[in-house]
Parts: structure tokens; C-alpha cells; sequence
């Protein structure tokens, strides 16, 4: 998404005018800010304006009060009346573990416009600078730093609520600047917010737990048939200490998707038997959806059930498997043989069409290439004579069956199997990029049973990912070398 058309200015009235602040949404009749700036009497009068709202002249919202954090926990989420346009956030419950740049924007007294027609109003104001993951130890804040704070003490009122962004995901929210230290800022995480039972009701993150017990008892069998594998277990310092199948099974849920890939790369490389080997793999697929960003996969989940996800924040297909596989409630599958010049990618991806001048911002393209790859991937060859409509149908009806078949040899509750396609959008200042999106448009209105999702270009993303694309594609190598490979 665009984030910056759907930050929200967030005016409440005051002795002398309006008090304001910053919103990002979390969903589309949800948005988060700061507490601070929003008074807790039920009667004060909330309204809000998302940039989007501005562009084309729309009225102001009325808004209300329904969740508030408790101590510590400086946020408040704002109800707005129901809108499917909106774009909400993708959030992140992880926080990095080392120094990164950070992005957002927001509408700061330092924003005011000077003249002209709109002369009085806020502009937004983008801002950037380091996050310190080793700051706020006691307190819990988030601490960041900006490179290019006001000049003017007191220019920073509006700032509060701004999103905080990594890897284009919202990690949190600016809370308040550092007393004289006007180059550094406060946050609260959405990690901190996650653990208010409130607050994830109210957002719909709700029910893992409940969505994880088929994934865990599919684990804990196969530790429990094949001791050769917990006697491997035994031997790794994340591991050592559990010495059931259970207590081992509820801490390979919760382990650090890059220790958990360490070990399994490490182990492959120790097994001898192949139903071992073969019996890591599944562990690997199952556990990949479960514990990479729990936030991510959950927020990206809510999106696709309301309909309003265009884009995921990731820059790999192989990482876009692993939150679909998350967002289904199956295990990640990728297609073998998996070669060592070349990532992992979902069996579920439909693959661009090959050697077809393949892109989405012409007419030809939307109209013939895409739906010819599609009747010769889905459609039996005697039917491929059939109208265009009938041919629509049948691709349909075929993506529905798969996912059926799929469901039911997974074994685990309110599972899924949805195919999807991955595109990626033209620049912001491309004329082509309205066109891609038109064309997008009607291909999701023709074929309502895939997905059809824009990747991030973040260089930023493309590094961080390639560190878990790596020790991921070196373990299905390695697979592949010793001749195993399973389906």
C-alpha cells in the first residue's frame, strides 16, 4: 500500500481550536494513535481525515473510543464507520534485533502549509532515521532517532501517532519526542498492543491458538513415531532441556525462525535414514507459517477475508509461500526438484506465463496471454475449444476442487489452499502503474477463487528475506543431492 495516502489527521477540540494528532489504519473501520492526544471523556468529539479524503474533497468522519492501552502502553484505537477503500497496514509483532532505518510520515505543527489556496492546513511530513533496538530496555519504548527533527522547539505537535515502518511493516507508533533531545523519538510496539486480549478481539486476531492445535498435534505425532528425530532434538542447545515430545513440540512454536533454520540445515546434514530426512522436512513445512512474524501473517490473514489486500510486505516469492501458507492454516510447499541457482517457490504460485511478452499494462496481455496460461494449466485439452466464458468457469470449478482435495488430505481445522499470483507494480510516477492495477482489477473479477498480490521493492526487505531464502534453498539442495526428494 501507499501508506501515505491513508494517514489519517486526527483533530479533537480544544480551548482554542483543535488539538491534532496522527492516525494509521489497522483495518477498515479502525485506526490507531496515541492516547495522550485523545481525551477519555466519551463525550469529547473526535473527527479524522485521511489523506485520501483530503484529495477528493470528502468530509471530515466522526470517530470513537474503543480501545484504550493500559499502562505503559500509550495508544488508543479509534472506530470509524466501515469503509472498503481503505488500505490498512500490515503490522509486524516482531522488533529487530539490531540497529535499522526506519520510515513513516505524519502531520507535525512543522507540516502547516504557509499560502496559497489550502494555506493553514497540514501537510504530511515524511520522516526517517534509526531505530536503537537496544534503547527502552526499562520502559518498554521503542527509541528512534530522525534526520531531520524541527528546528523549533514545539514544531513536533501533530507527530504523535505517526506509523513507525520497517521492512514496510508497522512496528509501532511515535508516542513522544526525547525532552531535550530533539533528534530522538519514543514508540510503542504493536508487539505491546498484541498482548492485550482487547485489543486483538477487537481487530479480529483472534483464535491462533485455537487454529494451531491440528498444526501441533500433526508435529507431535511424528516426534512420537520417530525417536531417531527427538534423539536429534536432544542434542541442540535450543532443544536440550525438553525431553518429551510435547514440551519439545510447544518450543519449536515459539523458536526464532533463524535458529530454527540453523538447526535444520545442521541436522539434515547429520541424518542418514531418509524417513528422518524425510520427517524433518515436514517439520520444516509445518513450523515455517507458524513462526515467522505471527503479526504479519495474522494482520495479512484479516485482510484477505476482508477483501481489501492488494500487496504484502515481502520481496520474495519464496517468503510470500511462507505467509500464505500462514494466512491458509497449512503447511509452506514449494515445488522440487530445487536447484542451487535458484529460490524456493510455492506450488501454489501461478507462474507468469512463459515466453508470451507477458505484462500486465497492455490490453493484450489482461485479455489473452494470462487466460491462455491459465485454460492450459487447469482446463483438459478437449475442453479447450469451449467458449471463452465456459473456459472462465471450468478454471474456476478446477481451483475450488484442488483446494477441496487439498483441505482434506491436510487434516488441519479451518485449513485452506488458495492459488495465487504474484505481480509487481510499476513506480508510483508511472503511468503504466494505473493501468496494471485496472487489469488486475478484472482479471480478480474473472477468476474470484485466486489472489492476486503485488510485491514489495524494497532493497531493504530483499536483503533481510534473502537470510531466510538462503538456509532454505541450501536444505532442499541438500535434499536433492542425497537423492531424496519428497513431495
Amino acid at each position: 500500500m501507499s501508506f501515505k495516502n491513508w494517514l489519517a489527521l486526527i483533530a479533537v477540540p480544544v480551548k482554542n481550536g483543535y488539538a491534532i494528532s496522527t492516525g494509521v489504519p489497522l483495518s477498515k473501520q479502525h485506526v490507531l494513535t496515541t492516547a495522550h492526544g485523545i481525551p477519555s471523556d466519551p463525550k469529547i468529539r473526535i473527527i479524522l481525515k485521511f489523506v485520501d479524503d483530503t484529495n477528493n474533497n470528502l468530509e471530515w468522519r466522526e470517530a470513537r473510543v474503543v480501545w484504550r492501552g493500559k499502562e505503559n502502553c500509550d495508544a488508543v484505537l479509534l472506530e470509524i464507520n466501515k469503509d472498503m477503500n481503505i488500505q490498512s497496514c500490515i503490522y509486524s509483532s516482531n522488533l529487530p534485533l539490531s540497529n535499522v532505518t526506519w520510515e513513516g510520515a505524519g502531520f507535525p505543527a512543522a507540516g502547516k502549509i504557509a499560502s496559497g489556496d489550502i494555506a493553514g492546513k497540514r501537510d504530511t511530513v515524511g520522516l526517517k532515521g534509526d531505530f536503537y533496538h537496544a534503547g527502552g530496555a526499562v520502559s518498554g519504548n521503542m527509541e528512534l532517532d530522525v534526520s531531520a527533527p524541527p528546528s523549533i522547539p514545539g514544531l513536533w505537535r501533530g507527530i504523535s501517532g505517526s506509523p513507525i515502518l520497517i521492512g514496510e511493516r508497522l512496528v509501532g507508533i511515535i508516542t513522544m519526542e526525547k525532552e531535550n533531545f530533539e533528534e530522538r523519538l519514543y514508540g510503542v510496539s504493536i508487539r505491546k498492543m498484541l498482548e492485550d486480549e482487547d485489543f486483538k478481539r477487537i481487530l479480529g486476531v483472534t483464535g491462533r491458538e485455537e487454529r494451531l492445535k491440528s498444526l501441533k498435534e500433526k508435529v507431535l505425532e511424528i516426534l512420537k513415531s520417530n525417536n531417531k528425530l527427538m534423539e536429534l532434538f536432544q542434542t541442540e542447545p535450543a532443544l536440550r532441556q525438553y525431553s518429551t515430545p510435547h514440551d519439545t513440540v510447544e518450543k519449536l512454536f515459539v523458536l526464532d525462525i533463524d535458529v530454527f533454520l540453523k538447526m535444520v540445515l545442521y541436522l539434515c546434514n547429520q541424518i542418514k535414514d531418509d524417513q528422518t530426512a524425510a520427517d524433518i522436512e515436514k517439520l520444516l513445512n509445518l513450523l515455517l507459517p507458524v513462526i515467522y512474524d505471527p503479526g504479519c501473517v495474522e494482520s495479512t490473514r484479516l485482510g484477505v477475508e476482508q477483501g481489501i489486500i492488494h500487496s504484502i510486505p515481502v520481496a520474495t516469492r519464496t517468503i510470500a509461500e511462507i505467509i500464505m501458507a500462514g494466512v491458509d492454516n497449512r503447511s509452506a510447499s514449494y515445488i522440487k526438484p530445487i536447484t542451487g541457482d535458484s529460490y524456493p517457490v510455492g506450488v501454489p504460485l501461478i507462474e507468469t506465463p512463459p515466453e508470451t511478452g507477458f505484462g500486465l499494462d497492455n490490453e493484450y496481455s489482461k485479455q489473452n496471454a494470462f487466460e491462455e496460461h491459465m485454460f492450459m494449466k487447469f482446463i483438459v485439452k478437449e475442453d479447450r475449444y469451449r467458449s471463452v466464458p465456459a473456459k472462465r468457469t471450468l478454471v474456476n470449478d478446477q481451483l475450488e476442487y484442488i483446494s477441496n482435495l487439498e483441505h482434506i488430505s491436510n487434516k488441519v481445522n479451518d485449513s485452506f489452499y488458495r492459488h495465487y499470483f504474484i505481480y509487481q507494480l510499476p513506480p508510483e510516477d508511472s503511468p503504466a502503474r494505473n493501468r496494471v492495477l485496472s487489469n488486475i482489477e478484472e482479471l480478480r473479477k474473472l477468476y474470484p477463487r485466486m489472489l492476486f498480490i503485488s510485491l514489495s521493492d524494497s532493497d531493504e526487505s530483499l536483503i533481510a528475506e534473502r537470510k531466510i531464502c538462503r538456509p532454505l534453498k541450501d536444505f532442499f539442495v541438500s535434499r536433492k543431492e542425497k537423492g531424496v526428494v519428497t513431495k
